[in-house]
């Protein structure tokens, strides 16, 4: 349905036009990938491996997660999981910047 209504001939022309895996192996700066291995849309039959992607690059590929789900807990469940771990691998490449210092000179103007 995806590939069709945007104009592909059909699945497999969607996923060779769109698909940025050529470009995996050459991401410079630090990248979290990070794909449920349950995803319908996107299977972990299909993921990119450790082998195929930069050492710039954290593979994060659980087990369930499903597309985008990423709940945890009994019902009503949470959704915390997801956020949780994009801003803990954030914090391992960000540094924190520090609040600048103001002198009495730039008080007066």
């Amino acid at each position: 349905m995806t590939a069709t209504l945007h104009g592909f001939r059909d699945t497999d022309d969607y996923w060779t036009r769109t698909t940025t895996r050529p470009y995996l192996p050459r991401i410079a700066i630090p990248t979290l990938l990070l794909n449920a291995r349950n995803d319908p849309f996107l299977p972990g039959r299909v993921l990119p491996s450790a082998a195929e992607v930069s050492a710039a690059v954290t593979l994060d590929q659980p087990e369930h997660g499903g597309h985008v789900g990423f709940m945890t807990g009994p019902f009503p469940r949470r959704i915390d999981w997801l956020s949780q771990r994009v801003f803990g691998y954030l914090q391992t490449h960000v540094r924190q910047a520090k609040p600048a210092q103001s002198s009495p000179d730039s008080e007066h103007g």
